[in-house]
């Protein structure tokens, strides 16, 4: 049975940041900001310290919750939703 301080962490992991009202989480915030500069899975996965796996899999629930189709796309939306050093420009 999770801990409740478990559950209030992953509350806090969770960040507004699209649209549809649905939550990015930090993890996924900086997946969508290092895809929106340009870098591969593999080298998003070694800056994070995650698995090339783990990142796909973010992306796809990434691209679901802002409703995007592909990773062209994907760095667009950070671009216009400011999670990129340009949307301040």
């Amino acid at each position: 049975m999770p801990n409740q301080d478990d559950n209030t962490s992953k509350r806090n992991d969770a960040v507004s940041a699209d649209q549809s009202g649905e939550a990015l989480t930090v993890t996924e915030r900086d997946i969508l900001r290092l895809v929106a500069y340009g870098l591969t899975n593999k080298e998003i996965a070694s800056q994070l310290c995650l698995a090339e796996k783990t990142v796909k899999n973010h992306l796809i629930v990434i691209f679901e919750k802002v409703g995007v189709r592909n990773r062209t796309e994907a760095a667009l939306w950070a671009r216009d939703n400011g999670l990129t050093s340009e949307a301040n420009e």
